[in-house]
């Protein structure tokens, strides 16, 4: 009797070691935490061992300050709900020697609630190489699901992308997402699969990296940027689109990550086309919003 009673209390106390184990691993340390915006709240936290030379690489995903909330629309999906969108930020830091560098920040915003979960949260673009990371956040809502991917294809230190991937399903069908095919090139592809009952179907639908983006085989990247300013630092940059409420289509983005565009700068885009009058198309949507631009190529 007494063994079992001790076998039982080691296997609690395994249960009880792994728990806390895991749960210390979501925690962000003191260090990132206390560099969060002032009002933050943090909800994903992970470090990764990158490529030889590089050291350790840590992410940190937090909701922004309360005030930069959307008004929910009555249409579109991540709106159905009914929830203002929340802006969340993704910092990203070096550690080597103990030491914490900022390499980049970027954000994006989402209605849905964070959900915490131990599915993969982290990739990479070039998985043999351990290189270019991607970060994964799941958020979700009843039977709605977002998987949000920023992909650093430069590394962290280069220009961060960000692309929402909506998934979920009923009684009579959905789809999802997965992450563990490469391509012929050694680059991660995204893997969707569809599923109906009426009629009864199953569909796999690839999509592969394209420079700023996963899309479909033959798509590329948008190289005209419509830039709504250009300023010399990133408060600047977060000023301008919180003033023109611009948080759910803008992104900062630093002007040396581009090669047609000239160095030192934030640049602040609110779109982006395969061409320049597509580009210039959406110029003219902003303009009659009062918010002027311009269209420049960037890639």
């Amino acid at each position: 009797m007494k063994l079992l009673t001790i076998r039982w209390i080691a296997a609690v106390m395994a249960v009880l070691l792994v728990y806390a184990i895991r749960a210390g691993a979501d925690e962000a340390p003191g260090d990132i935490l206390a560099a969060m915006r002032p009002g933050g709240v943090s909800k994903q936290f992970g470090a990764y061992n990158a490529d030889k030379g590089n050291g350790r690489i840590e992410f940190h995903v937090y909701g922004g300050p309360a005030g930069h909330e959307k008004v929910p629309q009555e249409n579109g999906d991540l709106n159905a709900s009914n929830r203002p969108d929340r802006l969340y930020y993704v910092d990203a830091y070096s550690r080597s020697g103990g030491v914490l560098h900022l390499a980049n920040t970027t954000f994006f915003t989402m209605p849905y609630r964070f959900r915490a979960s131990s599915e993969t949260s982290f990739k990479w673009l070039k998985p043999k190489l351990r290189s270019s990371p991607i970060l994964i956040s799941i958020f979700g809502e009843s039977d709605g699901r977002a998987e949000v991917l920023v992909t650093y294809p430069d590394g962290i230190s280069g220009e961060a992308y960000v692309q929402v991937l909506e998934s979920g399903g009923e009684g009579d069908g959905g789809n999802g997402f997965s992450f563990d095919t490469v391509d012929g090139n050694g680059l991660m592809a995204v893997t969707e699969t569809v599923d109906s009952e009426n009629p009864r179907s199953h569909k796999v639908n690839r999509t592969y990296w394209t420079g700023d983006r996963f899309a479909a085989k033959g798509q590329s990247a948008n190289p005209y940027f419509v830039i709504g300013a250009s300023v010399k630092t990133r408060d600047e940059a977060e000023k301008y689109v919180r003033q023109n409420k611009l948080w759910t289509v803008a992104a900062i983005r630093q002007s040396s990550h581009f090669g047609l565009l000239q160095p030192g700068y934030f640049i602040v885009t609110v779109g982006s086309g395969a061409s320049e009058a597509k580009a210039a198309a959406l110029q003219r949507k902003y303009k009659k919003r009062g918010i002027a631009c311009y269209v420049k190529k960037a890639i």
